[in-house]
């Protein structure tokens, strides 16, 4: 366990944001957890536990103590005719532990290949892309409740999955440290390909003869076609969730805007925020030193020199314009950091 005074978080959020910390603590042994955590509410002023800062944006300094998640390790804890139980600490990051998965014949999580973040951030945000979520392949969740000091498990039921949500990013906000999640993966293989971008690299196959590595591999492409390293470009990814909107306010917006796309999900139907902020005129706009993504409008980008106070603005501007073009109110899915 390290610790350091006024460090800077530049490394530590995928927006690359150069805000300082009062403090951080660095997380590597989960025998250290008791002590770090018994630091970390002693201290004055805010605290927050932090993984791979992808889905996070500081709106400044941070005036308190962060506990940077370092935990590592991978292992298989489980077994029964048709699944494995894998069990992943919460700091290791989450596309190797989908790479070594694939690597492994532990199958499921092809889909979310190249989400950046921790493992940790996976049951907290519900992660998905193209067809897949997270919440429906945990099996369970182990935590150290920071009020209590004590270790519980929650199975993926009580976890309270929802789009992009979940337990832990409502009731048990800033009150737990997630310490491992186990995920229950096929050991036969069966491809996920209801989204068209995954579905026309397959078309002309066999579902059965499609390998795991060749989602992952697709979606790979599909990604870095459309979405900027945060490596090169600071970015959150998504920066904005999907509305879901009745049916009755889906055929009166459809009658204004017929191209506008749609998901039927039961009652509701999800119109993609990309296509929104899109047709706002905000695709590829530059403000000050951020903006959003030529190829991507959901994404919001820090072109080098941000300040976290310019992102805020331009989420605003974009949230405003387009509640008046389409009456639809977008929600954050990045998490603001105050």
């Amino acid at each position: 366990m390290l610790q350091f005074l006024n460090k800077s978080l530049k490394s530590s959020n995928t927006f690359q944001l150069d805000v300082i910390a009062d403090r951080v603590i660095e997380l590597s042994d989960k025998a250290d957890l008791s002590a770090a955590i018994a630091d970390l509410s002693s201290s004055e002023g805010k605290r927050m536990i932090l993984g791979g800062g992808s889905n996070v944006l500081f709106s400044g300094d941070y005036n308190g103590t962060v506990l940077l998640n370092q935990l590592k390790g991978i292992e298989v804890t489980g077994e029964d005719e048709e699944h494995y139980l894998i069990t992943s600490a919460s700091g290791v990051n989450w596309d190797g532990f989908v790479e070594t998965s694939v690597k492994n014949d532990w199958y499921g999580l092809e889909n979310l290949s190249l989400i950046p973040g921790t493992v940790g951030a996976a049951p907290i945000q519900n992660i998905g892309a193209y067809g897949q979520e997270a919440g429906n392949l945990i099996e369970s969740v182990t935590s150290y409740d920071i009020l209590n000091r004590t270790t519980f498990t929650l199975t993926g039921a009580q976890c309270r999955f929802g789009y992009r949500t979940s337990i832990f990013k409502n009731e048990l906000k800033g009150r737990v440290f997630i310490i491992n999640v186990t995920f229950r993966l096929r050991k036969h293989f069966t491809p996920i390909l209801g989204y068209r971008d995954v579905a026309i690299r397959f078309e002309e196959r066999e579902s059965d003869g499609i390998l795991a590595a060749e989602v992952r591999e697709a979606v790979i492409e599909i990604r870095k076609a459309k979405l900027p390293n945060p490596a090169e470009i600071g970015n959150a990814g998504s920066f904005f969730k999907n509305p879901e909107i009745s049916t009755a306010k889906f055929t009166a917006l459809k009658q204004k805007h017929p191209g506008i796309p749609a998901y039927p999900i039961g009652n509701v139907v999800k119109i993609p925020a990309g296509w929104l902020i899109q047709e706002a005129g905000w695709k590829g706009r530059r403000y000050k030193n951020c903006g959003t993504y030529p190829k991507q409008a959901l994404v919001l980008v820090n072109y080098g020199d941000a300040h976290p106070s310019e992102l805020l603005e331009l989420k605003e501007m974009i949230k405003t314009d387009v509640m008046e073009k389409f009456s639809i109110k977008l929600e954050e899915e990045v998490n603001i950091i105050d």
